[in-house]
């Protein structure tokens, strides 16, 4: 909705003498795209299974932000600046050529059992999944970004467990490779290169089997447990270094449910 608001600011620029402004499109069409998908899956005793999937996206459509000729009659000059002409340069969301996106996932559960009678209750589970993004070139010689916002192309996850008798418990790690994404800072949305990450989270929990209570479950979760920073990275000149580094602790969770 952001990229579709009305408002424009505009100016006159006194290196040039042109107009030049910021705004939305209202005229601005959603994404499109053909999508398939093929998947082929195996299960093995009560809950395990191993899976395979490809998938083939054809972008027909994207949205990019770019400059155009925009006509500005009618706007106020705030500035003393008389301008060479009325059109001038606008930047503005706008549609452009799309790309294909392809890629691979893998994903399993195996309970221990499988295995042996005393690894009953425990199991791990896990995913993989590949990406590639091939993109597009407008006429304006504009392309959906290589990094697509929120785009890995490498992303896996996996965990450890034991559930039996009520208990649950859990240690998992992901994974995803560097991606870009989009926030709004005091003036405009900008766009920023997010350096690939790899968090660990746990979480242990009980059920009550018996008695008055029966059904009451108890969880405690514990996120980002290795501290993972959060690190944007800025390429200037070629060179690509470190832009903003934060930290943002672990996060402790605690919760309590009951089922009747």
């Amino acid at each position: 909705m952001a990229d579709m608001r009305a408002g424009i600011t505009a100016a006159v620029s006194q290196a040039d003498r042109r107009w030049y402004g910021d705004g939305g499109n209202p005229k601005l069409k959603p994404w499109q795209s053909w999508d398939f998908d093929l998947s082929l899956e195996h299960y093995i005793g009560k809950s395990s299974y191993v899976a395979a999937a490809a998938f083939y996206k054809d972008i027909t459509r994207g949205i990019v932000t770019k400059d155009v000729l925009y006509d500005f009659s009618g706007y106020t000059n705030s500035s003393n600046v008389t301008p060479i002409s009325q059109t001038g340069t606008l930047t503005t969301p706008t549609n452009t050529a799309g790309g294909i996106l392809k890629g691979l996932e893998f994903s399993g559960t195996l309970e221990g059992n499988l295995l042996a009678a005393w690894l009953d209750g425990f199991g791990v589970t896990g995913s993989y999944s590949k990406t590639w993004l091939s993109p597009k070139t407008d006429k304006d010689g504009y392309f959906l970004n290589t990094l697509l916002e929120g785009f890995s192309g490498d992303v896996w996850s996996g965990a450890v467990y034991y559930e039996k008798d009520g208990f649950q418990l859990r240690l998992g790690q992901r994974y995803r490779s560097g991606y870009s994404a989009r926030r709004h800072n005091a003036f405009r949305f900008v766009t920023e290169n997010i350096r690939s990450e790899r968090i660990v989270d746990a979480q242990v929990g009980y059920t009550l089997q018996s008695g008055p209570l029966k059904g009451l479950a108890i969880m405690a979760q514990a996120n980002n447990i290795n501290d993972e920073p959060y690190v944007t990275s800025q390429t200037v000149e070629g060179r690509t270094a470190p832009q903003q580094y934060h930290k943002f602790g672990t996060e402790y969770l605690f919760g309590l449910s009951y089922a009747f």
